[in-house]
């Protein structure tokens, strides 16, 4: 299915101040050196929103969701989480289709053993899901081949970078 992003002749198709065409950095050679260059990248994403949403394409908010949990805690706290990328599949109007989504995956040891269990914490939509993650890798019929995980720093250098929650890399992108 093709999207296409209402309004498009009104998008600019470079960056009024410098120049820059999207996915270029700005004449001084940095990313979004000028601030209308970063609103230019801001006003596209919200048209490709826009477009998903009239298209019945489901957007969320867990990229950024689960980005903000883990950013939020400090660096002792954010010890043994790990932010995840994966594809999830859809349940009751969704049921049968392939979602892109984001969670926090965190060790907690088990009280009065060695044993450590790994925990799903989902805070997309307003939601603070935790479950186990071999139960929530059985809800949503996750493949963790299908899986990239980042550690907080992995996770927090990306947002720097791109300017974005992700996904980052070329593989989750065309997925």
């Amino acid at each position: 299915m093709t999207i296409r992003i209402p309004d498009q002749e009104k998008l600019a198709t470079k960056c009024p101040r410098c120049g820059a065409k999207p996915g270029e950095s700005c004449v001084a050679r940095r990313p979004f050196d000028c601030h209308r260059m970063a609103t230019f990248h801001r006003e596209r994403r919200e048209a490709a929103i826009v477009a998903r949403r009239r298209a019945g394409i489901p957007t969320g908010d867990c990229y950024q969701a689960a980005a903000n949990y883990l950013s939020r805690l400090g660096p002792k706290e954010s010890e043994g989480h790990t932010l995840v990328h994966g594809i999830v599949s859809g349940q009751g109007p969704l049921e049968g289709k392939r979602l892109d989504h984001a969670w926090v995956e965190a060790e907690q040891p088990v009280p009065g053993g060695s044993l450590t269990i790994v925990l799903v914490i989902d805070v997309s939509q307003g939601k603070n899901l935790l479950l186990p993650r071999d139960l929530y890798y059985r809800i949503g019929r996750v493949n963790p081949a299908e899986c990239t995980r980042y550690t907080p720093e992995e996770a927090m250098i990306n947002m720097l970078r791109s300017k974005h929650f992700g996904p980052w890399n070329e593989t989750e992108k065309s997925s």
